[in-house]
């Protein structure tokens, strides 16, 4: 079931980087890296991180980049907790190619929009259609394997729903459907 945070949470840190390159043709004496988690902050305002972002921030993410708190609220091991009835890992089934497996395109946005919505680093803004295809996906995830769901081709009606569910959670992971995407250019 999920869990809300408390309306009353604040970003706990903010990371301002400022880098200036002196010549037109950067170096990597000249490049800034940073492993941090970065703030889910875009005008003062709650942003929304696309799935890639948690692929490689957990703790047993390939790339080495710091891991963001907000996965200990996916109980009882963080990332490495089973999901669902997939049979693997949250991290696992996000690093999993979908392939055009129904399952796996709506797991992904699932898994981010889920950490989004449960952000740790600020007051998670979800619109309610958002609320309401988390629960369906939920529901979805509670009734089918990956394998189910492979199965499914075309057109099927079962099908649709994943893909449809995935696009609205894809749009609130990519800032298209409520708060801005935290690494979107800003006007």
């Amino acid at each position: 079931m999920r869990q809300s945070l408390s309306a009353g949470l604040t970003a706990s840190a903010a990371l301002l980087v400022l880098a200036a390159c002196t010549s037109d043709s950067p170096t990597a004496a000249n490049q800034l890296t940073v492993d941090a988690p970065m703030p889910s902050i875009v005008d003062g305002q709650f942003c929304t991180w696309p799935a890639g972002y948690w692929k490689t921030h957990n703790q047993s993410g390939t790339v080495a980049q710091e891991a963001d708190p907000t996965w200990q609220l996916v109980q009882p091991d963080a990332e490495n907790s089973i999901f669902f009835l997939a049979g693997d890992t949250w991290v696992a089934v996000l690093e999993t190619p979908a392939g055009g497996n129904a399952y796996y395109i709506l797991a992904q946005q699932y898994i981010a929009a889920y950490l989004n919505s449960n952000n740790v680093n600020a007051e998670p803004v979800t619109p309610p259609e958002v609320e309401a295809a988390l629960v369906a996906a939920q529901t979805l995830f509670e009734a089918y394997t990956p394998a189910a769901t492979d199965a499914l081709r075309g057109n099927d009606p079962l099908r649709a729903q994943f893909v449809q569910l995935a696009g609205v959670l894809g749009a609130y992971n990519e800032g298209e459907l409520g708060p801005l995407r935290c690494d979107a250019e800003q006007p």
